[in-house]
Order: structure tokens, then C-alpha cells, then sequence
């Protein structure tokens, strides 16, 4: 198994798949999981899943699309800065928060979809050219 999870919590990636699908149970993407895993191109994160912890794609070079499957909560502190060729990226209606920096020098993500009731921080965008279009 190419996934490390500690009480329900995946702490560490340790393949080197290009699609990923996060197993369901999972309630927590920790701190620096996936951090600078260059092989990654598409990520799918369950609804189990509520938390996507600070850093857990930081600088994961390759990483255009990720899928977001309603229930997750929390976008952490530079979640996906440093992902470059970020793309697609679908949000759930679920999404509470966007942490500072979480989309922080992802300068291929152009738009996204935020629900209207989700709180994101001052610097959430920091030096990416995304839009929030509000639902």
C-alpha cells in the first residue's frame, strides 16, 4: 500500500502513481503528505476526508487536477502552493475555510468555484493569477 495513515489521518505518500485516489475512511490529509511528490498529475480527496492539513501538496510539481469530493472542510496553509501546473480544480459545496497561502504560486489555476459561505483568508491567492467565482 502506498499510503501511510494513522488513526484515519494519511501522514505520508509513498508511491509514485500519477492518478491517486484517496482511500475513503480517511478523515484527515496531514502536514506535508504529499509534499514535492513530482509524480502526482491528478489527485481525487473523498468526503471523508475533513481536513487537507498545511503543506500536504506543497511543490508537488506535476499536479494539474484535483477532485474534491463534498464534505471536506478545510483547506490548510499552503496547501498547494508551489503546484505550478495546477489546472482543474473542483471544490466542494462543504468547504468552511481557505487557509493564507493556499493557492500560493499556482500561476496555471485560473478559476474556481468557491461556495459563498466559505471564509478565505487575506492571502489565500498570494501571487497566482485565480479568480473566486462565488456559488
Amino acid at each position: 500500500m502506498d499510503f501511510e495513515i494513522r488513526d484515519n489521518v494519511l501522514v505520508k505518500y509513498t508511491g509514485n502513481a500519477e492518478h491517486v485516489v484517496i482511500p475513503y475512511g480517511v478523515t484527515g490529509i496531514g502536514e506535508n503528505a504529499f509534499s514535492s511528490c513530482s509524480s502526482i498529475k491528478s489527485v481525487e480527496i473523498p468526503g471523508s476526508v475533513k481536513l487537507i492539513g498545511d503543506y500536504a501538496f506543497w511543490f508537488c510539481d506535476n499536479l494539474e487536477s484535483v477532485k474534491i469530493q463534498d464534505g471536506v472542510k478545510t483547506i490548510g496553509k499552503f496547501t498547494f502552493a508551489g503546484c505550478q501546473q495546477l489546472k482543474s480544480l473542483e471544490i466542494p459545496s462543504s468547504l468552511w475555510a481557505i487557509s493564507d497561502y493556499a493557492f500560493h504560486h499556482c500561476r496555471s489555476l485560473r478559476e474556481i468555484h468557491i461556495p459563498k459561505e466559505c471564509y478565505c483568508y487575506p492571502n489565500w491567492n498570494e501571487e497566482c493569477s485565480v479568480v473566486a467565482i462565488r456559488y
